[in-house]
């Protein structure tokens, strides 16, 4: 009995010591950071990171200048590294 609760103990362990990688590619957003000169990237990051501009704000932006992104695509960007969020990194 006791090796069974170890067992689960160690595979429950290697869930955070070693998580499974995730299958995709960037999402649009990551592929619009990952494009943009350092200061834009990083006014964009700034923006993302801040819950008081909403998505629609954001995106309205970007699609302003040419990159037609839908308020979804922010929220799940804005989720990253969550099970419900993009594949982008944290």
């Amino acid at each position: 009995m006791i090796e069974k609760w170890t067992d689960l103990a160690g595979e429950l362990d290697a869930l955070v010591s070693d998580p499974p990688a995730r299958r995709g590619s960037t999402c649009t957003v990551g592929r619009i950071l990952a494009g943009a000169d350092e200061s834009t990237a990083a006014a964009l990051q700034r923006i993302l990171d801040t819950p008081t501009v909403t998505a629609r704000q954001i995106a309205d932006a970007l699609t302003k200048h040419g990159h037609a992104v839908s308020m979804g695509v922010i929220i799940r960007h804005r989720r990253r590294g969550a099970e419900t969020g993009c594949l982008c990194p944290r």
